[in-house]
């Protein structure tokens, strides 16, 4: 019996067309499809970019409302989770750079101190601190079993972060 290469290599070309192209359509139709569209029900949270990849969701949001923040942040969390099940699921926000970005960072040793020995109120004295300085005009603090919430702006551009209360604080990259 001779073998024939031709259709041998068209089967293969059929099946990886056929388990790529359903993956593709999986996470197309099945993970960010939904996504994008509770996302764009939001009325103060516009998606900028999302990505999904093999072991990881990335979403990356803007925010209109820092009051909402909390919430924002909560119900988008449970839908990726929904959505895309055992992935990692990482919220970024748009217009962290420039001058609150620096003053996040020159303040960052102070509230990773406060959240390491419990002690929150320290890290709104960090903020009013800050807002007497006049180095932001406002910010919004909130927290939860798991997170806190912080929203910083100098009038110009805002700066949101999330930080975890149950495992090590990694300040550089949220």
């Amino acid at each position: 019996m001779k073998i024939r290469p031709l259709p041998i290599f068209l089967s293969f070309l059929l099946s990886a067309c056929i388990l790529f192209g359903g993956w593709f359509i999986y996470g197309e139709q099945f993970v960010k499809k939904p996504i994008r569209d509770e996302i764009g029900k939001m009325k103060d949270v516009s998606l900028q970019e999302l990505k999904v990849g093999r072991e990881q969701v990335t979403i990356t949001i803007a925010l209109q409302n820092p009051n909402k923040f909390q919430s924002n942040y909560q119900d988008i969390k449970r839908l990726a989770k929904e959505k895309a099940g055992e992935k990692k699921i990482v919220i970024d926000f748009k217009s962290q750079e420039g001058k609150m970005q620096t003053s996040w960072e020159e303040n960052q040793l102070q509230i990773a101190e406060a959240i390491d020995l419990h002690q929150y109120s320290r890290i709104q004295q960090v903020f009013d601190q800050l807002k007497g300085k006049k180095v932001i005009k406002d910010y919004v603090l909130r927290i939860d079993d798991e997170y806190i919430y912080i929203y910083m702006t100098n009038g110009d551009s805002p700066f949101y972060k999330v930080l975890s209360r149950t495992k090590e604080v990694n300040l550089n990259n949220g």
